[in-house]
């Protein structure tokens, strides 16, 4: 039977219309570039491209209890963060059960509330990407980095390093679709984010983005070669194939 929260889960159908090129003009755009003040930003050195358990903890302990109204999403929500705890003393790895839970507390709780801060909302939507993302289901994990993509290019308190690390993540969640262009692309505008808010050349994120970026670009090299020279191929193939009827058509009339 199917729980409360799960229930509420699936009745909730955001819409995302929005396009892909309307939301990447936007994020384009000097503007929505925008800087936090120094008591609000998180700085470069809380940059974490994979799941963090620790901030997912706050998010599921904290955040969710401060603000919604629902006791049963607030106790569900602090059962979860009790019971990542638990297993993450160990080895820090959360089983596929606890990811699909924490999924449906998380999309509970911004259906919810329709005046959440825009930094909750884009957290949320991160880390129900990054959730889909440890499943393996990327396009669903592409869907919620576009919404919090969407959240930092049109909110005014989205630090731009966060910003970066959303490009980031959803040009590897391509890459694993073997979009290649699309994922280069996206990796592209991450290091240019990470260069203009001086994130350090050395840090994890933009050494895995400019290694991604070159894996990318060169799949998408090859699989454009071959893309190319496949149609060339088959019309060599389908002329040989003519030819032979041809030469074999010729031969049985000389030999009557």
């Amino acid at each position: 039977m199917m729980s409360r929260i799960e229930s509420r889960a699936l009745e909730r159908t955001s819409s995302f219309d929005t396009s892909y090129k309307m939301v990447m003009k936007k994020t384009q755009q000097s503007t929505s570039f925008r800087r936090l003040s120094g008591t609000t930003r998180k700085g470069a050195s809380s940059l974490s491209l994979g799941l963090n358990l620790d901030r997912l903890q706050v998010v599921l302990r904290s955040v969710v209890a401060k603000y919604t109204d629902d006791e049963d999403l607030a106790s569900m929500a602090i059962s979860e963060c009790d019971a990542i705890t638990h297993r993450s003393r160990q080895d820090r790895i959360l089983r596929n059960d606890d990811l699909y839970n924490i999924m449906n507390v998380l999309e509970a709780f911004l259906s919810s509330s329709s005046t959440l801060p825009a930094l909750v909302v884009f957290e949320v939507h991160s880390l129900i990407g990054l959730l889909s993302a440890e499943q393996k289901k990327y396009s669903s994990a592409i869907q919620s980095y576009m919404k919090a993509l969407w959240m930092a290019a049109s909110a005014d308190n989205i630090p731009e390093e966060e910003l970066a690390v959303t490009l980031h993540r959803l040009g590897k969640a391509y890459g694993e679709l073997a979009n290649h262009l699309e994922a280069k692309n996206l990796l592209e505008k991450a290091l240019k984010v990470y260069e203009k808010v001086n994130v350090r050349k050395d840090h994890p994120c933009v050494v895995d983005a400019r290694s991604a970026t070159a894996h990318y670009a060169s799949k998408y090299r090859v699989s454009e070669a071959s893309w190319c020279s496949l149609p060339f191929r088959r019309a060599s193939q389908k002329l040989c194939s003519v030819d032979e009827e041809r030469e074999s058509h010729l031969g049985r009339r000389e030999s009557l």
